[in-house]
């Protein structure tokens, strides 16, 4: 019994470590709870649904502290997040439940090496910028859709708004704003066809995040220069493409 209690703790602990890391990403950049969790969940073994229940409060706790924190961004980008990307996330996620769409993680892959190679180029990065301003509707459609069939969607999501946004503060408020519709959205589509199950697990996840968010998140978001924060945007695009491969070779 006390190997048990020893090993149940060292889960946990080694649990709370996970969490704690990608929640120092998200409370940077606003997204990492579900990027890199949601791969990493599945190859142990875990099932989407639980995979859900387990990083999406957790998530939507640190967009919903970052919300607060930072203000909330245009009234225009959130009324396009209701419109057109919250819809489309639902009918993703039913899809992603009851279904399989076989070949979407590789073509998430190509876009967001794509975009994030864009985006260090100040000429191509108008570019993008444009693209984005040009065909936003039909952008954030496909972001929802994306996002409920693989849970990975905030990666299109801060590509999205970093092509339409310079500075780090907007950026991250757009990002944390849609972060947490989408989370709360997913929250409320699981819990209505039975699916969302809450578990120790979501409780550590929850107060981990929160706590590495408003002790250390915040400070360190604040350090970063915008043109450092604007690189490191385009690395966070590539190594969650990365995650994408491991999930699909590994799962």
């Amino acid at each position: 019994m006390a190997n048990l209690q020893t090993d149940l703790n060292l889960t946990y602990l080694l649990f709370g470590a996970f969490i704690a890391a990608l929640a120092m990403v998200q409370s940077i950049f606003g997204v990492g709870l579900l990027i890199f969790g949601t791969p990493a969940l599945l190859f142990a073994g875990v099932r989407f649904d639980e995979v859900l229940s387990v990083l999406l409060p957790a998530s939507l706790s640190v967009s919903v502290l970052q919300i607060v924190c930072d203000g909330r961004p245009k009234t225009s980008e959130i009324a396009g997040y209701f419109v057109y990307m919250l819809p489309a996330l639902g009918i993703g996620l039913l899809v992603a439940l009851f279904a399989h769409v076989p070949g979407l993680d590789l073509f998430i892959c190509g876009l967001l090496v794509f975009a994030a190679v864009l985006r260090v180029s100040p000429n191509y990065r108008e570019k993008l910028m444009a693209f984005a301003k040009r065909f936003s509707r039909t952008t954030l459609i496909a972001i929802g859709m994306v996002h409920g069939m693989t849970n990975m969607g905030g990666s299109l999501l801060e590509a999205y708004v970093s092509s339409r946004e310079s500075e780090k503060l907007n950026i991250r408020q757009s990002i944390a704003c849609g972060y947490a519709l989408l989370a709360g959205s997913q929250l409320i589509v699981l819990a209505s066809v039975g699916r969302f199950q809450v578990s120790a697990a979501t409780g550590i996840a929850i107060i981990v995040a929160s706590s590495v968010f408003l002790t250390f998140g915040r400070r360190t978001f604040a350090l970063i220069h915008q043109t450092r924060y604007r690189v490191f945007v385009s690395v966070l695009m590539v190594l969650a493409a990365s995650a994408l491969i491991a999930k699909r070779a590994l799962v």
